[in-house]
């Protein structure tokens, strides 16, 4: 799905406000959709391009792409990459190169890996000379490219780079954790809520058709009232409900069933709504259209870790 970003969060220090969206978990290796990760460096560092003037697309995979590794680790790769960039971009000369500032990412799987990839229209001459690419593994501390290298070995992953007739490519790779391997040992009762009808009742019809039990409610009023009195492991939760907002329904049934898993489900997952949500751990934000070969990964991957904690 191809846009053109434009997200909220304009912050001058990307890489101080790590802490604040990651939870003290994330910095051990544990398993999310990388497409999440990728959606949340660029919320950071959006501003900073905008700033400067600088035109990012980005195009996700239409399905998860589960990986294991360090959410925070990898985060900081990304946002240490994108300054880079950014450093690029400033080194004067630019300016006088009949050229746009432009920045595309993608994330895709191919084969059995999850591959971000990283373009600019920076020319070589403007990044560190001819010597660039060679010094990548050379060097440990510091910012920059040779700290992104580092990071991404350090959890298990490729990072490589290339020159291109446009500028640089930047590449980084991950071995994909297959939705088949997941280990759900039992169907798990489903709370849906939306307010569209038909919505209700395809999700509830293909969560029968797994083996889940679902719990269907169009109104988020009912669907609190029911949970003050009975459970459920997991909840796909729309957004944008005219009773009551997603994020609201969220924190009551967060405080009457701290341990239940949500699915959001948003037709804008760049909202500040989304990315505020999209930071708590025990919630994946999903953007509609949604496919069911994406949700039935989702779910697994939710039912792995419900099947964790119990087992913990």
């Amino acid at each position: 799905m191809k846009r053109d970003v434009r997200c909220a969060n304009e912050t001058d220090n990307p890489l101080m406000n790590i802490n604040r969206v990651v939870s003290k978990n994330t910095r051990e290796k544990s398993m999310y959709d990388l497409n999440d990760l990728v959606r949340k460096s660029i919320s950071l560092i959006d501003y900073q391009l905008r700033k400067r003037g600088v035109t990012l697309s980005l195009e996700t995979s239409e399905e998860p792409l589960f990986i294991r590794a360090a959410y925070s680790s990898i985060l900081r790769g990304m946002l240490h990459l994108f300054l880079d960039i950014i450093k690029g971009f400033e080194n004067k000369g630019f300016e006088n190169l009949e050229s746009n500032k432009e920045v595309r990412v993608s994330a895709e799987q191919r084969g059995s890996k999850a591959i971000i990839e990283i373009c600019d229209n920076v020319p070589l001459s403007h990044s560190r000379g001819s010597g660039y690419a060679q010094s990548l593994p050379d060097q440990q501390s510091g910012f920059g490219i040779s700290l992104v290298f580092k990071i991404i070995e350090n959890e298990g992953g490729i990072f490589s780079y290339t020159e291109t007739s446009r500028g640089r490519a930047f590449k980084i790779e991950f071995s994909v954790v297959e939705i088949d391997s997941f280990s759900v040992e039992r169907g798990f009762r489903v709370l849906v809520l939306d307010d569209e009808e038909i919505v209700r009742d395809v999700l509830a019809g293909y969560l029968e058709s797994i083996g889940h039990d679902p719990v269907v409610f169009g109104s988020p009023i009912e669907a609190a009232e029911f949970l003050k009195t009975d459970v459920c492991d997991i909840g796909i939760v729309d957004l944008r409900m005219p009773e009551m907002n997603g994020l609201d329904f969220i924190k009551l049934i967060e405080r009457d069933l701290p341990r239940v898993r949500i699915i959001l489900l948003t037709g804008d997952i760049f909202s500040i709504e989304s990315d505020l949500l999209s930071r708590r751990e025990k919630l994946m934000v999903l953007e509609k259209p949604l496919t069911l070969r994406k949700l039935k990964s989702t779910l697994k991957f939710m039912g792995e870790k419900i099947n964790e904690k119990s087992k913990g």
